[in-house]
């Protein structure tokens, strides 16, 4: 299983590629928001750990919106500082399938990984497209 850490704090970094490496996970580190979403969106990846807020024009967030908007739909942990209510709703909105506020437990951080791999691949769409017409199957 392949992925993608973009974290800026190289030594969280280090210790979290360490961490997932021992757990047998090929691991892909970015060290700011623009080499991140280069590599989100140009390499195929099983899972991303994205830090929220990051150097360069690509925050987290930012990051996630374009790899939703670019139909990559690999699954998505937003690692930040971050905490409230609306930041954790902001992220999940965005398009990110987890959200895991620092500090953080280690043990935690490696089962919400192994929880996004179990998900299935392929997700269904809920719109329904013919020609110019589409229908969200959930919102009508």
């Amino acid at each position: 299983m392949r992925i993608l850490l973009i974290e800026d704090e190289h030594k969280i970094a280090r210790a979290l590629k360490k961490a997932l490496e021992q757990e047998s996970y090929a691991v892909d580190i970015a060290y700011d928001g623009d080499e991140g979403y280069a590599m989100a969106t140009t390499e195929p990846y099983d899972a991303a750990i994205i830090d929220r807020m990051l150097p360069g024009e690509y925050d987290g967030v930012a990051i996630v919106k374009a790899m939703r908007a670019e139909k990559i739909h690999t699954p998505v942990l937003l690692l930040t500082a971050m905490g409230s209510v609306s930041n954790r709703t902001e992220g999940l909105d965005s398009g990110a399938d987890d959200y895991l506020v620092k500090p953080f437990a280690l043990e935690e951080l490696l089962a919400r990984v192994r929880a996004l791999l179990r998900r299935p691949v392929e997700q269904q769409s809920t719109t329904l497209t013919v020609g110019d017409l589409s229908l969200n199957t959930i919102t009508y």
